[in-house]
């Protein structure tokens, strides 16, 4: 993996958390735009936004130990 390959990686996994924070926001309202106030739905809207997130951190994480692990090879 080179750097450029690396990158695009980094892109496509924060992108991913900027598409998984927007739903967040969309999901903590009701459709006529009021937010949502039971703490028991926030909790879990919160859990799959933390989900989503992490996986995508450990993507980043992945991401990174290949390229470095790509160059002790060379």
């Amino acid at each position: 993996m080179n750097s450029k390959e690396l990158s695009n990686l980094y892109f496509v996994t924060c992108n991913e958390i900027h598409e998984i924070t927007s739903k967040l926001y969309e999901d903590l309202h009701k459709d006529n735009g009021e937010p949502i106030n039971n703490w028991e739905q926030v909790i879990d809207n919160m859990l799959d936004y933390r989900k989503g997130v992490l996986a995508e951190i450990e993507g980043i994480r992945s991401a990174c130990e290949e390229y470095n692990e790509s160059k002790v090879k060379l």
